[in-house]
């Protein structure tokens, strides 16, 4: 099995987004990335605005190549409202919009839906389906919340087995959904990609509790590595819990950066630094 963190917050965009080869074919997920208006009173750098276009181009070619795109929910850095002919003659598996979302993200989706339709492109809605092509087996979850605050709907996870098994939580931004929890239950994960929680934005209880939620699965799954990415990366703190989970749990925690061989480079996090002209 070949895996590609194609767009994280990480590898310098708002995304999560990833290509997965298997023996039987070749899959992308929420091919989309995006830039936060404004941090710190600051608008995106130059040099955020050159990674959005470069992982846009990455992506872009990924999905020519693949057999399979997953949807996971509405959200830009999701998915890419503006360009659906890149999806002919490509099927779509994707959340239901008509099942827990948000009122924006049920507007989004209908007009995507309804470009797709008029495209001629097939999609099916996964929220709590399986998918068999050969050997490979998908099997999503039903839907997870989006964040502890509950306001942005949901979203859904997928488990997918060949000879390796993978995790991809989507926006959960941690474990604490109970819903998410049995879904895990049970399952041997190889390469497990987590979104944690926005850390400038969240309660410092709700930090302490993904941190533990993350400490009782790695050590009941001692063989998993850890891709956390994505909300957790839009602040620099995110390097002092990453540096204490490797002291404890060693190499099997990594954000995509990490897991793709590269240096982080968290453009978001380091926005300010950019403009006040500091050590960036």
């Amino acid at each position: 099995m070949k895996i590609v963190p194609l767009g994280a917050d990480s590898l310098g965009t708002r995304s999560f987004s990833l290509f997965i080869e298997t023996g039987d074919l070749k899959i992308i997920v929420d091919p989309s990335c995006a830039l936060a208006p404004r941090r710190n009173n600051y608008p995106p750098s130059p040099l955020e605005i050159k990674k959005l276009n470069e992982t846009y181009r990455k992506i872009r070619e990924h999905v020519k190549e693949s057999d399979i795109v997953i949807i996971t929910h509405y959200h830009n850095d999701h998915f890419p409202f503006f360009d659906t002919d890149i999806f002919i003659n490509k099927r779509l598996l994707i959340k239901d919009y008509k099942r827990d979302m948000n009122h924006m993200q049920i507007i989004r989706a209908k007009r995507f839906i309804e470009d797709l339709e008029k495209r001629g492109i097939k999609y099916f809605f996964a929220d709590s389906k399986d998918f068999i092509f050969g050997k490979t087996k998908i099997t999503f979850s039903n839907g997870l919340w989006h964040g502890k605050e509950k306001k942005q709907g949901k979203v859904i996870g997928f488990f997918l087995e060949e000879e390796e098994k993978v995790f991809y939580s989507s926006d959960t931004q941690g474990l604490w959904d109970l819903n998410l929890k049995d879904f895990l239950r049970g399952k041997r994960i190889d390469y497990f990609f987590l979104d944690g929680p926005s850390l400038y934005q969240s309660k410092k209880k709700d930090i302490e509790e993904f941190i533990n939620d993350l400490s009782d699965f790695l050590k009941e799954n001692e063989k998993s590595k850890v891709i956390i990415d994505h909300h957790f990366i839009r602040d620099l703190g995110y390097k002092d819990y990453i540096k204490k989970l490797k002291e404890i749990f060693g190499e099997r925690i990594l954000t995509c950066a990490m897991f793709s061989g590269e240096e982080d480079s968290p453009l978001e996090s380091l926005r300010r630094e950019y403009y006040e002209g500091k050590n960036l």
